[in-house]
């Protein structure tokens, strides 16, 4: 037990269940968001190295198996590591999948952890995109017109008649009588989140993939316009299905620029974002950290609903930096202390993946897929200001230069192997067919 440098008081430590792998940097987002107030963090890891284990916020570090590959194992070492503990923790979970683990198997877990433990109703409505839509339809709000193509048949789809259009997988985990499935054959078969189609042929082989990676798909209107007319919310829910605070942002870019995941999040405070996110949260009977994205279509001036994650996002410490903490909010809440009211800083904060970022920088110099281009001198301008970044930080560098050290070693070995493919060229090149003179 320590006290709690926000609140004054003594309270249980918090169990961070890291991503695999931690590219994705959500885990030591959320870590910093509770260690920073004081909370003794447990970080739980597959990896053998995370990045997360080497920050100062991290007082005890567990290896767990990947839920992945053994789900049951996983849940059991959950279990396992909070009936050791002298009082119940709260646990943090910040991947789609490790939600659905937690929730499936909340009855081995629920007596061991303070947890906001979803309705598999709930569940359903952030992991599902048809159920998505669904339920924003049902909120009074606007989502792109989306129709559902089962894994097994694509027959149904033949009335759709908007292009262009995205395909994607109707959940990345889906949840059936037969337990959790995750969709990553589809992703890899694709290479990216979603594929574009521009007419109907196109749609019939996006369809067809989908089919031989036996993933249940969804077929999704494409909402015109740049990364920046997308926008996102953290928000903080209590059990009774109350908004306790909620963070909006603007994404500024994102890798790749049609669907990926945001390099530069900006904040500002959007009240459009924030009336829809509690309006969504209320109608799901969500509880606990969600992030929630929209997307501004211009050609009728709504937001749409494009997605909600049950978990904090991968730029949630842009939040704590605003002055509205969500995952420290859910902390206090499920311990039971009074949750203090907070509000938005006005002055932007600027989220950034600085190494993805400038990826984004390097491959869309010529232009983005809206054909807008990113010049040296407006991509430098574009980072002054208030700054959080993705794994750097002043107070807590050792995960940064974790990260560092891992970019710098992969350019090494990719410059080697380019290196060493050139000087076998050059000495063994390759046999000219030989040519036959005739008189």
């Amino acid at each position: 037990m320590v006290t709690s440098k926000a609140g004054g008081f003594e309270g249980p430590p918090a169990v961070v269940v890291l991503p695999m792998p931690e590219t994705t940097p959500t885990g030591v987002g959320v870590v910093r968001c509770l260690g920073r107030e004081g909370v003794p963090v447990v970080a739980v890891s597959c990896e053998k190295r995370p990045l997360s284990f080497l920050s100062r916020y991290v007082v005890e570090r567990i290896g767990r198996p990947d839920p992945a590959d053994d789900a049951v194992g996983f849940v059991e070492a959950l279990a396992e590591l909070g009936s050791r503990m002298p009082s119940r923790p709260v646990l943090f979970v910040t991947t789609d999948l490790q939600v659905a683990c937690v929730n499936q198997w909340r009855a081995e877990l629920e007596d061991r952890y303070l947890h906001p433990f979803l309705s598999r109703q709930a569940l359903d409505a952030c992991l599902n995109k048809q159920s998505t839509s669904r339920l924003a339809a049902y909120s009074g709000l606007s989502a792109p017109q989306t129709s559902y193509v089962s894994a097994e048949s694509v027959d149904g789809y033949g009335d759709w008649s908007t292009f262009p259009a995205i395909v994607k997988p109707a959940a990345w985990v889906e949840l059936s009588e037969d337990g959790i499935r995750q969709h990553d054959a589809f992703r890899a078969a694709v290479g990216g989140k979603a594929v574009r189609v521009a007419n109907e042929a196109e749609l019939e082989n996006a369809l067809a993939m989908a089919q031989q990676t036996r993933v249940p798909a969804v077929i999704q209107e494409e909402i015109p316009g740049a990364s920046d007319q997308i926008f996102a919310a953290s928000i903080c829910v209590d059990r009774g299905g109350d908004s306790l605070a909620v963070f909006t942002a603007r994404k500024t870019r994102q890798f790749p620029s049609d669907f990926g995941t945001g390099t530069m999040v900006e904040s500002a405070d959007y009240a459009a974002v924030t009336d829809a996110s509690r309006e969504l949260a209320r109608a799901a009977g969500f509880w606990g950290v969600a992030e929630m994205e929209f997307k501004y279509d211009r050609r009728d001036g709504r937001l749409k609903v494009i997605e909600i994650n049950p978990r904090a996002g991968t730029w949630i410490s842009i939040a704590a930096a605003a002055g509205v903490n969500t995952p420290y909010l859910s902390y206090l809440e499920l311990v039971g202390v009074p949750v203090p009211h907070v509000v938005q800083d006005r002055a932007p904060v600027k989220w950034i993946d600085a190494w993805q970022d400038w990826k984004y920088a390097v491959k869309y110099r010529s232009g983005d897929h809206t054909g807008a281009r990113t010049t040296l001198g407006r991509y430098i301008a574009s980072l002054r200001g208030r700054r959080e970044y993705a794994y750097w930080s002043d107070d807590d560098p050792w995960p940064g230069m974790w990260r560092a050290m891992q970019i710098v070693k992969r350019l090494v070995g990719s410059t080697r192997a380019r290196i060493r493919d050139r000087q076998t060229r050059q000495h063994h090149p390759r046999e000219l067919p030989m040519t036959v003179q005739t008189r």
